[in-house]
């Protein structure tokens, strides 16, 4: 993450001032400026169309669980993800459509 990308994300769709400002940040309780967590949901999402995700066979979306964002995203951050199959079914009026249950995580370079 870098904090060109955070700004010019934080501008666009979520200008709160500890997204934009470094000095603001610092006087928050994340004690500098992080990401908008929309932003960290959008960089796993990207993810998972590079790994799991096919566009031939997914046709959207019924919605996501909970989210959660257990540590601010900073600056300088390198992310990865991983996720855990929870669960999969085809439906039985529709076999053509199937959901799977999952639960992902974004972890940062210090493994949080």
């Amino acid at each position: 993450m870098t904090l060109s990308d955070i700004k010019s994300f934080a501008e666009k769709h979520n200008p709160f001032p500890f997204h934009l400002s470094e000095e603001v940040g610092e006087k928050t309780i994340f004690g500098g400026l992080i990401s908008s967590g929309w932003q960290t949901a959008l960089i796993w999402l990207g993810m998972m169309h590079e790994t799991i995700l096919s566009f031939d066979t997914v046709m959207g979306s019924p919605g996501h669980g909970a989210s959660n964002w257990k540590n601010p995203v900073r600056p300088g951050d390198t992310l990865r993800g991983r996720r855990d199959i929870l669960e999969s079914k085809i439906l039985k009026s529709r076999s053509q459509i199937g959901f799977v249950k999952y639960k992902a995580e974004l972890i940062n370079q210090n493994d949080k």
